[in-house]
């Protein structure tokens, strides 16, 4: 257990901004495998050919960075809403590896009780964001208080604008928040805009490594 007094008043940050998967919670592995390895699942799900598999993950590839732009080829080729696709491949997640973190919902508690803000920039879906806050097993507090920042789409180059893309920042507050991720590539990139960062590592949990960065 950690010490869950700290005055978090005193820090100088508003706002803390964590990547979801592998900052949130530490296996973001046991995702990425499923993400390999159940796209063609999505496209028999949705009633698509899997021998256009390739062509569109050639094709979501060339429109930009992020699984988010897989699957708004797919929702392209469907015809259907993006937030359907969204909620078509959350649906064969399986997210059993997802255990409750009690600390760390604590230390957010403390955290918005002092007046202070939360976010998570992601380059998957609300919907995934979701499923991650309910098997942590936030509280109706800490999940209303978090602001989920999503890609956008970029109309002029017809994709989705995900990390580390430099738009992808635009909702983090240079002077007033401080960005946490698991991968040194955003975390450069964050940099570059002037925006303080942490890389998260695997060597202590995301609740010290967060007690030791807001007061530093």
């Amino acid at each position: 257990m950690i010490n869950f007094n700290p005055n978090f008043s005193l820090s100088p940050y508003q706002g803390l901004v964590y990547n979801c998967d592998g900052c949130l919670y530490p296996n973001a592995d046991e995702l990425l495998a499923q993400f390999r390895t159940k796209r063609k699942s999505l496209l028999h799900k949705l009633n698509i050919p899997e021998s256009s598999f390739e062509e569109l993950a050639a094709y979501a590839k060339s429109k930009g960075k992020g699984f988010v732009n897989f699957l708004m080829v797919v929702s392209e080729e469907v015809n259907l809403p993006m937030d359907s696709v969204e909620l078509a491949w959350s649906e064969l997640i399986d997210y059993s590896f997802i255990k409750p973190n009690p600390e760390l919902n604590m230390l957010f508690e403390q955290w918005v009780k002092a007046g202070k803000n939360l976010a998570v920039l992601t380059n998957n879906s609300k919907v995934h964001v979701q499923k991650v806050f309910d098997k942590l097993q936030f509280s109706g507090l800490v999940q209303d208080a978090f602001d989920v920042i999503t890609p956008e789409y970029n109309y002029g180059e017809g994709c989705y604008i995900a990390k580390p893309h430099p738009e992808s920042f635009t909702g983090i507050f240079p002077e007033s928040d401080l960005f946490f991720d698991d991968t040194e590539q955003n975390i450069k990139a964050a940099e570059a805009l002037g925006i303080k960062s942490v890389l998260l590592t695997k060597e202590t949990t995301v609740q010290q490594q967060t007690l030791k960065a807001v007061f530093a």
